[in-house]
């Protein structure tokens, strides 16, 4: 089966995940994808992006060339909450297109979305959570660690481990 493309928005654009999920980073470049826009998800770290005309998510990326193999790990990840579709996000660099799946919020209409979700800003919240709980080197040691273990967890067993 042929290799694929994927446009990633979310927790995903953080190579440590994707390294423990499917064991390597693989090429990405920088895209914008017309047409959709990434909400937050109440009481989730993580966000569910939805076709909004008119809209678009700018400065993400696409990961490039993943085997079959890989996509069934991203597709297993992603859950049942998500929907794999292809879109034809805009590469920043060259201003043409390219296929690529993406993974979309499974209901369009969930009261649960709502607003925007920045990365940058999701992140910071984050760590200022975990800081504010304890020093920056408790949370290197601890926290990061346990969400990597997370990973490995559901990469090992394939289960919910939330």
């Amino acid at each position: 089966m042929a290799n694929g493309n994927v446009f990633v928005y979310g927790t995903l654009l953080a190579d440590e995940i994707v390294r423990i999920l499917i064991k390597r980073v693989p090429s990405s470049c920088d895209a914008v994808l017309a047409d959709y826009h990434r909400f937050s998800v109440r009481n989730r770290v993580y966000p569910g992006a939805t076709y909004r005309k008119g809209d678009r998510i700018k400065g993400k990326k696409v990961l490039l060339d993943l085997t079959h193999e890989e996509l069934q790990v991203m597709d297993d990840f992603e859950g049942e909450e998500y929907k794999r579709l292809t879109v034809e996000p805009c590469l920043l660099d060259q201003s043409i297109t390219l296929t690529a799946f993406v993974y979309v919020w499974g209901d369009p209409e969930d009261k649960d979305l709502f607003g925007s979700w920045d990365y940058e800003v999701k992140l910071f919240r984050i760590f200022v959570s975990f800081f504010l709980r304890s020093s920056f080197q408790e949370w290197r040691s601890n926290d990061l660690e346990r969400y990597e273990a997370m990973c490995e967890e559901y990469m090992d067993t394939g289960i919910n481990v939330t």
